[in-house]
This record gives structure tokens, C-alpha cells and sequence, in this order.
């Protein structure tokens, strides 16, 4: 690679994809991210979960090809705060963990202790979950930007959480029963 020092801008964007529910599996780089609140000076912190989708669901997915865009997304859940709670609780709901992290660590935990933060890393990720998102497109500095914006989060494998359902996964997914959109047989 050349390196150039008159290269000064570039563009980092990613996939989106139209709003509606898909399959997301959760990938490597859950990480715990601090950031001081400029109003109130306190630190705040979130889990920062990565995901990218590896499957539509017919009827409820409004971008059949969603899978072959590679779209990818982040979850941020600071449980600290009572919104942030319910989304840890429905994230482990979902992926089928919460029986596993009672076992671990009984009903009250510190959400953000070393041994939380590698049960998370060690068994969230390679879980599928479905999650709806919107588009919610925003205009800084003069530039158009179009984020997903998750909205709700629920079981993708039959029998893992509450609400489980079924979809249409990619090939090779492990846990979930689906049909392939291309030739609309079973895996």
C-alpha cells in the first residue's frame, strides 16, 4: 500500500438496510465503552454489541437480499439505566442465555464486572436473534446519514426464549431452520 498524506477524507459508511425484522447473529467485539456525560460529568457505560444480519423473515423483512449486503449494526445496552435493564434482560432473553447466567451468577449481579462482561463475550456471540429496526435519517454538518435504530429484540430459535419464532436464515446458521429465498428449499 502507498501511503499518501494529501489523502484527507474518505468514505467509512456502511450497509443499511430498509427497516423491518431480520435475523442478526451476534459477532465478535462486545465490548464495554465509558464516555463522561458532558451535562452531568458522571461516566456513563454501555455494552456495545455487535451484529450483522444472516437472515429475512417472509412477510416481516422488507429487503429479501439483506442477507447477501452483509449489513451491519450495534446494539448499545447500558443496563445501569432502567431502559438499558429491559434490553439486557430481553439480549439474554433472546439468545436463549438467561437460565445459563442465573445458574452463573443467581438473580441480582454487577452488570458490568469482569466476570459479566466475559460471560457476555464467551456465550453471546454466534447467537442469532430477530431484531426490528427503522431508518431514522438525520442531517450534521451538511451530510445525510442513515442509521438503524433497533427497536425490539426477540427469540429466532424455537424453544431458546420467550417468543421464539422462526425465519429464513443463511446457509450454515447454526440453530435456526429456514429457507433459502434463492431456491425456496429448507436447510
Amino acid at each position: 500500500m502507498q501511503l499518501d498524506q494529501t489523502i484527507t477524507h474518505a468514505d467509512f459508511t456502511f450497509t443499511v438496510i430498509d427497516g423491518g425484522k431480520y435475523l442478526w447473529q451476534i459477532v465478535e467485539g462486545i465490548e464495554l465503552k465509558e464516555k463522561v456525560n458532558a451535562k452531568t460529568g458522571q461516566t456513563d457505560r454501555s455494552y456495545w454489541v455487535p451484529v450483522q444480519v444472516c437472515g429475512v423473515i417472509p412477510g416481516e423483512s422488507k429487503d429479501m437480499n439483506a442477507v447477501a449486503s452483509g449489513a451491519k449494526g450495534i446494539m448499545f445496552i447500558n443496563p445501569s439505566k432502567a431502559s438499558g435493564a429491559k434490553q439486557f434482560n430481553a439480549l439474554l432473553n433472546a439468545a436463549g442465555l438467561m437460565a445459563p447466567m442465573l445458574q452463573t451468577f443467581g438473580a441480582q449481579i454487577d452488570e458490568y464486572s469482569p466476570q459479566v462482561q466475559g460471560f457476555l463475550k464467551q456465550n453471546l456471540v454466534g447467537k442469532v436473534v430477530k431484531l426490528t429496526h427503522e431508518l431514522k435519517e438525520t442531517i450534521k454538518d451538511g451530510v445525510e446519514n442513515k442509521n438503524m435504530n433497533f427497536l425490539d429484540i426477540d427469540s429466532a430459535v424455537p424453544g431458546a426464549g420467550v417468543g421464539a419464532t422462526q425465519g429464513v436464515a443463511a446457509p450454515g446458521v447454526p440453530g435456526i431452520n429456514g429457507i433459502n429465498p434463492a431456491t425456496g428449499q429448507s436447510w
